[in-house]
């Protein structure tokens, strides 16, 4: 844009010091003269150079990947007529045990880890032509008997191989394996340019292919009617055809939506505009590999579906059984039973989660593409678009109620995980204020047992006091030191004995208190401090994540 806006400025400023020179005679007789071109309208200083490194390193290490995004898809120009094969490679197959995902019926767990750019490289070195970069998600390439388009994309790998007029084909493999181009309605699929590859190349394909077609493209005109019935059934081996009028009545497309004796499907296009199609034929390209990948899905829903049915059935057993408890080892036994049904139905839902989320935005494209073809009725011919919402709409659906069921299975079986959590906790608590009752009832009769061996205990101690009093105060009064009796003095100081023993006990008594009062406190501290921070950590977790994943 700067560029434009410097030649206009400059051509301007020419024709302005054209105008001001001249006189208005010579402005009228002679012609106008041409502006000076602009050979360099941004010439390369040391400072443009300066900044330019300066803008190098102020880029964002991001940017220019982001820039070039837009521009990853260039749209083929393709006229009339012409031949198209296609194939599309999966990158990285199912996780499901026995899902069958490729052409050849084996599992998908034999084809897992593919890389498609060395059968692309493989190609190029073939035809000595420029190999595509590493990590390069686009490419394409004039062959010389045909062209090479190249597509990655998150799941699989196109390739498609065009020939129009321009690419005449030279046999290479045998003499009749690459026919002289010729392109019309009799002849519409006898040949494809998949023919023309060498057979070598091909048998180092993996075998992951998903979808495979071949595409013709005949000329005709406006008024051209459409081919009739005879006609659709010999190109189509007499299936039944759908087919519309696409991008405003520019052209005619008819296809079969199977999977012929040569594993190809088949599209046929009439141009009736007589410009480019390469847009319809992309477009078309696509729906057909979105139905297949749309349809991934269905495998893993049956699969679900079963594996949900037969859970169901063991949830409802346990259902049954938990009221018949009658031992906590049965308890403790379908509990661990009811987790491990827990983590296996979580386990499938996650893995198949991936696949039915893929199958929605598939079938989203689809729907995509379905509304920018433009379609119109072919008097006589079910539409494409029709034709594949009603015969995709109900498996899609089965891939919806699959993950419905399976997510409400898992809610369910973490339900029934917290009722039986519940059931044991309950009993445990009841097991627990049982014993807690029967340790109240001996403690109980502890203490009436050591007030009992209390009061003994102080009757002891009070009497065999008093004996050594007595015996202490006969010894004095034979020595003369008191004057007055034993018996006397015993009883003026029997009062203090009992109250001294009282008090003494009394005393002990209330630093045991004390001292087990500490204790006990210290105690339910301790214990109480996990308690109460693993109840904040169940209050996070429930607050942030739900009540399914708090158990």
């Amino acid at each position: 844009a700067g560029l434009i806006r410097a030649i206009i400025y400059a051509n301007g400023t020419a024709h302005k010091d054209t105008a001001s020179t001249a006189s208005p005679s010579s402005l009228v007789s002679e012609p106008r003269p041409l502006p000076t071109p602009l050979l360099n309208p941004f010439p390369m200083t040391p400072a443009t150079v300066n900044n330019f490194a300066v803008m190098k390193r102020l880029n964002h290490p991001m940017r220019k990947q982001l820039a070039n995004e837009i521009l990853f898809r260039p749209l083929q120009h393709i006229t009339s007529p012409a031949r198209i094969s296609m194939f599309a490679l999966l990158h990285r197959q199912g996780e499901g045990e026995g899902r069958v995902d490729s052409m050849d019926g084996r599992k998908a767990e034999e084809a897992v880890g593919i890389d498609p750019i060395k059968a692309v490289t493989s190609l190029c070195r073939r035809y000595a032509i420029p190999e595509p970069a590493v990590g390069q998600r686009y490419f394409h390439a004039d062959v010389g008997p045909f062209q090479l388009r190249w597509e990655r994309s998150e799941e699989f790998s196109s390739f498609v191989f065009i020939q129009s007029p321009e690419h005449y084909i030279h046999p290479f493999d045998t003499p009749a394996s690459c026919p002289q181009f010729n392109v019309s309605l009799d002849n519409a699929f006898e040949t494809s340019v998949f023919s023309c590859l060498p057979s070598d190349w091909i048998e180092t394909l993996p075998s992951s292919i998903i979808c495979a077609a071949h595409v013709t493209v005949v000329k005709g005109d406006e008024g051209d009617p459409p081919p009739s019935q005879r006609q659709l059934r010999e190109m189509f081996a007499h299936n039944y055809v759908v087919g519309s009028y696409m991008h405003s009545k520019s052209a005619r497309v008819f296809t079969d939506c199977r999977i012929h004796s040569d594993g190809f499907g088949r599209i046929l296009v009439q141009d009736l505009a007589s410009r480019s199609v390469g847009r319809l034929i992309h477009q078309m390209l696509e729906l057909d590999v979105y139905r297949i990948l749309a349809l991934l899905g269905l495998p893993v829903a049956t699969e679900v579906t079963g594996r949900v049915d037969a859970i169901q059935a063991q949830q409802h057993h346990i259902l049954k059984t938990i009221n018949r408890i009658q031992s906590p080892q049965e308890e403790s036994k379908l509990l661990q039973e009811l987790t491990e049904m827990v983590l296996s139905s979580e386990q499938m839902f996650a893995q198949a989660q991936i696949r039915f989320s893929a199958t929605n935005q598939y079938y989203q494209i689809l729907e995509e593409r379905l509304q920018h073809l433009r379609e119109e009725r072919i008097d006589g011919i079910q539409p494409l678009g029709s034709f594949v919402h009603y015969r995709m709409n109900p498996a899609i659906r089965t891939c919806q109620s699959a993950e419905y069921r399976a997510e409400e299975l898992c809610k369910s079986l973490q339900r029934t995980a917290d009722l039986l959590q519940t059931r044991v906790f309950v009993e445990l608590e009841e097991s627990k204020a049982s014993r807690m009752s029967e340790m109240q009832k001996n403690s109980v009769m502890k203490l009436q047992l050591s007030e009992a061996v209390e009061g003994l205990s102080f009757i002891c101690l009070s009497y065999y006091t008093a004996q050594l009093l007595n015996t202490i105060f006969k010894a004095l009064v034979s020595l003369g030191v008191l004057s007055i009796s034993a018996d006397c003095c015993m009883a003026i100081a029997l009062p203090f004995v009992i109250g001294s023993v009282w008090a003494g006990l009394r005393l002990c008594k209330q630093r045991m208190r004390t001292h087990a009062s500490r204790l006990f406190r210290k105690l339910e501290q301790e214990r109480s401090t996990p308690i109460k921070a693993a109840a904040k950590a169940g209050q996070g977790q429930a607050g942030g994540k739900g009540d399914r994943n708090h158990l």
